[in-house]
């Protein structure tokens, strides 16, 4: 803004022209909106192809990803209104940090997005695709997603307490045993009040703190927890 002289109110203004334009073309308009819950530094085509593993893909998601040129096609629009901009070295697209909180915005008070389907494809798409390099990025992403959800849903809500189960994962993974038994341990504690001690829900939680126990030598309570997930 410094470079152009452009006001922030210029600039605000300028993107609602732009989504009152997408929204004439929903597919893009929605497209921005998913890509605006990744990290907003380095989306790629796997990334969010990666959402087809979601039980609920919708319908402009299948269009978008259902090849590299129909997701190019996609993209290319959005580059068009300078909401994106290309990375072509590493492949990749980034999306202006500006747009990411107006989009995120839009989402949170327009009735006709559904801002937690799109928190959970690109949970998702960031459990199956990211590779091990960009495990800080994935990191930040579940504490913005799991503040949200606490936020808007409460921290007992099942949809809250998947995400504290999939940040455990994401510690496990980093090797921050401690941090991965907390949130396994207080999603276990929620699913365990909302769905029940012998829910499939429940029961993948106490696998994960038997792995978890496992990988921290404490032998007697892992086998104490594989015990429970065999039996449940």
């Amino acid at each position: 803004m410094r470079e152009t002289g452009t006001s922030i109110t210029e600039y605000l203004q300028f993107y609602q022209e732009s989504w009152s334009e997408l929204q004439l073309q929903s597919d893009p308009g929605y497209l921005l909106l998913l890509l605006a819950y990744f990290d907003n530094r380095d989306i790629w085509y796997e990334l969010v192809k990666s959402g087809r593993h979601s039980s609920n893909v919708p319908d402009w998601l299948k269009k978008a990803i259902s090849s590299g040129l129909e997701f190019k096609i996609g993209i290319k629009s959005l580059i068009g209104f300078s909401l994106l901009k290309s990375k072509q070295q590493e492949g990749s697209y980034a999306i202006y940090l500006v747009v990411q909180d107006w989009c995120l915005y839009i989402a949170n008070i327009n009735k006709n997005v559904n801002w937690i389907q799109l928190n959970e494809l690109a949970l998702i798409s960031v459990g199956y695709s990211v590779p091990s390099g960009k495990l800080k990025e994935a990191e930040e992403m579940y504490q913005r997603a799991l503040a949200g959800y606490e936020k808007a849903l409460g921290p007992n809500h099942t949809s809250t307490l998947v995400t504290v189960n999939n940040l455990g994962n994401l510690f496990s993974d980093q090797g921050k045993l401690k941090e991965a038994e907390e949130m396994y341990q207080r999603a276990l504690v929620g699913q365990e009040e909302a769905l029940g001690l012998n829910h499939t829900s429940t029961l993948d939680i106490v696998n994960n703190l038997g792995v978890l126990y496992k990988n921290q030598g404490k032998l007697k309570e892992a086998e104490e927890m594989y015990q429970r997930a065999l039996v449940g």
